[in-house]
């Protein structure tokens, strides 16, 4: 399929699962779409995660319908890990990823 072998750990899995009611799309088609967009150049497809103190600081994250995946690109091994996704419209996710959003400001 590509040059990466892209692997989501168990509990993104899970989580990813769970927002299902949150969803347009079914988490799998986003698993699926994943999968596609990350096994060629992983590096060039998404932002480098820069907030201190934060668990997956240096990984790489990228929005894909409205679920924002965070992965790690094992080079040697040609990998990339999903360690981690986030409901895009939440408050946590707005603030760590887009900036600093307050809804009360509108």
């Amino acid at each position: 399929m590509g040059d990466y072998e892209v692997i989501w750990d168990q509990a993104a899995r899970l989580k990813l699962a769970k927002m299902k009611e949150f969803l347009e799309t079914p988490p799998r088609e986003i698993f699926k779409k994943t999968k596609w967009l990350l096994c060629n150049q992983p590096q060039h497809k998404g932002d480098r995660v820069t907030f201190p103190d934060f668990d997956f600081e240096d990984y790489y994250w990228v929005n894909i319908n409205n679920v924002i995946i965070v992965y790690d690109v094992v080079e040697p091994k040609k990998k990339v890990l999903v360690d981690a996704c986030y409901y895009t419209n939440t408050g946590f996710a707005l603030r760590k990823f887009y900036g600093e959003y307050d809804p009360l400001d509108e």
